[in-house]
């Protein structure tokens, strides 16, 4: 099995043990039921504070103009931010989403926050993709990360000990 979590739409909370259980086919999990495994296992979106996500929020890019998220291409969006523990340390990783018509047709610009030793929050990724899958391979405690977007492959990111860097690419 290559594929642990595929975070996209609504999906059905009960189908969490279910897609778990069964490890000989990659099995693909919605965005809202990754979010409730994520929860049950203790990675709540409050241990990541309003302020850490205002700074992460200036790094992508995005402004607030009356009140209104506002995108680069100036659209109104409203974030969101997907708050996970890739390597088990107890310590939150933030995935933020831009969603709008400036990202083209993948639609949505993926950007990875992590801290670093120091405890600053540092932009992995950051381009558009059309969602993510969390890889069961993994380097140095973080698992690779295969990008979604149009077509019909997939490059992976995989850790190297300090950021996110491409694993596999995708020949045009």
């Amino acid at each position: 099995m290559t594929e642990i979590l595929y975070l996209s739409g609504i999906g059905d909370q009960s189908r969490i043990s279910e897609l778990l259980s069964h490890t000989q086919k990659p099995k693909s999990i919605s965005y809202a039921t990754a979010l409730s495994f994520l929860l049950l296992a203790g990675i709540a979106h409050s241990e990541v504070s309003q302020a850490d996500l205002a700074a992460m929020y200036k790094v992508a890019g995005i402004k607030k103009q009356g009140g209104n998220f506002v995108d680069a291409c100036d659209e109104i969006f409203q974030p969101e931010s997907q708050v996970v523990d890739l390597n088990g340390d107890g310590n939150p990783e933030v995935f933020l989403l831009i969603g709008g018509s400036c990202y083209g047709s993948a639609g949505t610009e993926l950007s990875l926050f992590i801290k670093n030793k120091r405890g600053q929050w540092k932009r992995n990724l950051g381009f558009p993709a059309g969602g993510y899958r969390l890889l069961s391979t993994s380097n140095k405690g973080y698992p690779d990360i295969e990008i979604d977007g149009p077509g019909v492959c997939f490059p992976v990111w995989r850790w190297n000990g300090t950021v996110y860097a491409i694993h596999k690419r995708c020949d045009r």
